[in-house]
């Protein structure tokens, strides 16, 4: 028996992705809160791998210990959850949801290996002590950390602040003044809104700064949204110079960090609409598998499209045909048509754009052409439209 509890362990080990996201459908489905945005997904996913990890070694070893120390990512999440706000109750049910798709993925494994009889059953009734003990232990301990994390945060203003910054968002409020002096910050004014992520808390701050200071301001309103990630928002007198602050924040940020930004709105409707069109700007990001700047306006058209990423994977094939093959030589091709396209048809503007010589874009563009099987010039709007998803999205369309 102890030799199939651990082979179905390992097998489920080395397949841990699908188990996961096998667990995630199950988990989303019954509290959708835990798919709202990237930050909750990432914190989701790297508690889901520890926990898994966790249980799945517990079953393999009936020697480990029940109340081993729960996996630092998950009590993370916790963290992350109790300053989005979500109740209590959602993240017990939550584990248990998860808990019962990981014991029917254990028995299936399990019956693999052992033949229907008194070893399956004893191999069952070991494993389902020990999952259900443990998954006791985890919700038991989480719940206290989040307790913990409740107290400690409502507390003090940044408890306060951080509901006040979820009421504005849910458009609970809708008096300017009176937000603006709950806040301590004027939000009276132009709201430059902006998602930034891939740092450590501190270096996110500084970026939030840096981008202030270039927005003529002298502080952001800041919001740490998860592990790893900052909401924020800059009010300034007069609309702030959005390639000035891109600029800025490009010259800081390092590998592996993002910001999105949103162009500028007035009062409370820019502060929440801001916020929203950076969260696009960012998934747009994140679907590429992009770092860096990302700003709305210049994304907004594939986000709208990417609403529907099976829809978008068609229309993209139906409009480049073979000029949507993921090799780098055809890469290249998009890359220059896209240029030529947006030079409005001159070669020379569309060299310099993407560094090569004329003679190389002009040959590039014949051998688009013949991939498309079409001039050029014809359906121009949708050709732009699907080669600038292509780039946009890293040179693939990610399926849903």
């Amino acid at each position: 028996m102890r030799v199939a509890l651990a082979a179905a362990a390992e097998s489920l080990r080395r397949e841990l992705e699908p188990l996961r996201d096998r667990v995630a459908v199950a988990v989303i489905a019954a509290v959708p809160m835990l798919d709202a945005d990237a930050d909750v997904r990432r914190g989701r996913e790297r508690s889901a791998n520890a926990n898994l990890a966790d249980l799945l070694a517990l079953l393999a070893d009936p020697a480990l210990p029940i109340d081993s120390r729960v996996p630092p990512e998950a009590l993370a999440f916790t963290t992350t959850l109790v300053r989005r706000g979500v109740d209590p109750g959602d993240l017990v049910h939550a584990y248990l949801v998860g808990q019962n798709e990981l014991w029917r993925a254990w028995m299936e494994e399990l019956s693999k290996r052992l033949d229907t009889g008194p070893e399956l059953m004893a191999a069952l009734e070991q494993s389902s002590s020990r999952l259900f003990s443990r998954a006791d232990y985890l919700v038991s301990t989480v719940i206290q950390h989040a307790d913990r994390e409740r107290e400690r945060l409502m507390g003090g203003a940044l408890a306060r602040r951080g509901m006040l910054v979820r009421s504005l968002l849910a458009g609970g409020e809708s008096d300017v003044a009176e937000a603006s002096r709950a806040l301590g910050y004027d939000v009276e004014r132009w709201i430059l809104a902006a998602v930034l992520w891939g740092a450590s808390d501190d270096e996110l701050e500084t970026h939030a700064a840096v981008a202030a200071r270039a927005a003529g301001a002298a502080r952001a309103l800041t919001f740490v949204s998860g592990e790893g990630s900052l909401w924020a928002w800059i009010g300034t007198p007069e609309r702030p110079d959005l390639e000035r602050v891109s600029a800025a924040l490009a010259a800081v940020l390092a590998d592996g960090a993002g910001a999105a930004l949103a162009p500028a709105g007035e009062g409370l409707e820019g502060f929440r609409l801001g916020h929203q069109e950076a969260l696009h700007a960012r998934r747009i990001a994140e679907l590429g598998a992009a770092t860096g700047v990302v700003r709305y306006d210049e994304v907004e058209a594939v986000s709208l499209m990417s609403v529907d990423l099976d829809r978008l994977q068609r229309f993209v094939e139906r409009t480049l045909g073979p000029l949507a093959a993921p090799d780098e030589a055809t890469a290249r091709l998009r890359e220059t048509l896209l240029a030529w396209l947006l030079e409005g048809g001159n070669a020379r503007r569309a060299a310099e754009r993407v560094h090569a010589h004329k003679n190389t874009v002009l040959y590039r563009l014949g051998r688009a052409q013949q991939l498309l099987g079409r001039p050029l010039d014809a359906e121009r709007g949708e050709l732009e439209l699907a080669l600038t998803a292509m780039q946009r999205l890293g040179g693939r369309i990610p399926q849903p």
